[in-house]
């Protein structure tokens, strides 16, 4: 529920079997129930926020939608924005999650989704 306090809600997925790629985020592309969705992707331990957790895989849709709570998901990973680190402040993390966004959003916008 963190995501979506901050403005930015995501999917938390489970993965079975999967090669996840290393801590970072992600450009991605997610498959819901409603069809292909642009989207950014975080793998890690949310360091901003204790981190030292289990790896958390969090999915934010860019163009929003709807609430996937126990929807099936499946990724595909176009590009590596960065890797994970932490952050002095919620704002300043914020602020990176808007730059992310918007790098994902131009990739995306160069490439048909």
């Amino acid at each position: 529920g963190r995501g979506r306090q901050i403005g930015y809600p995501t999917a938390n997925l489970r993965t079975e079997n999967e090669l996840v790629p290393p801590h970072g985020v992600y450009a991605t592309i997610a498959r819901t129930p409603d069809g292909l969705q642009p989207a950014i992707t975080n793998i890690g331990v949310r360091p901003t926020f204790g981190g030292g957790g289990a790896v958390s895989i969090e999915t934010h849709l860019l163009r929003g939608g709807r609430d996937l709570y126990g929807a099936r998901l499946r990724l595909y990973f176009v590009q590596r924005l960065r890797a994970e680190h932490p952050f002095s402040s919620v704002e300043a993390l914020l602020a990176r999650i808007e730059q992310d966004c918007r790098e994902a959003a131009a990739l995306f916008g160069r490439i048909s989704v």
